[in-house]
């Protein structure tokens, strides 16, 4: 792996993760609701037969992981979380270009003309953005910019 390549795929996974927001929502409601998800025992090897308490568990354990456009995405729900609280962090400009460059998929080109911005502005803002996504899931283990060393 080459120097940056571990910082490139953390900033590539930040842009699949913003451009499928919705889609992740989805299939952790799907996989919430699906059936199958329900737990029946512990790790000690003790069973639960009360499919009331089976829901609870299932209702109360995370996610681990979806599986959306081929790609495994570890703690979707973590992942929500940290698109949400970093959202919330900005101003009216950002969010425009956070909903229109991920949610809307407008092009650039229309988001600079709609919000009489410059180029350099709206890509400095975009950077801007992904930085604190990548900084935030770095401290919450998502992610990682330096490849270990063995």
């Amino acid at each position: 792996m080459k120097k940056n390549a571990a910082r490139k795929n953390a900033y590539k996974m930040v842009d699949f993760i913003c451009y499928n927001r919705d889609n992740i929502r989805k299939a952790v409601r799907e996989a919430r609701l699906d059936p199958h998800n329900e737990r029946t025992g512990s790790n000690s090897g003790a069973y639960i037969n009360d499919p009331t308490a089976n829901k609870a568990m299932a209702d109360l354990q995370p996610v681990p992981k979806i599986i959306l456009e081929g790609r495994t995405i570890e703690k979707p729900e973590l992942w929500l979380s940290i698109i949400d609280n970093v959202y919330a962090q900005f101003g009216d400009v950002e969010r425009k270009i956070f909903d229109k460059r991920w949610t809307e998929k407008v092009k650039p080109v229309e988001t600079i003309v709609d919000l009489y911005i410059e180029r350099t502005t709206y890509y400095s803002l975009v950077h801007e953005i992904k930085s604190y996504i990548v900084e935030f899931g770095c401290q919450e283990g998502v992610l990682s910019v330096f490849k270990r060393g063995k």
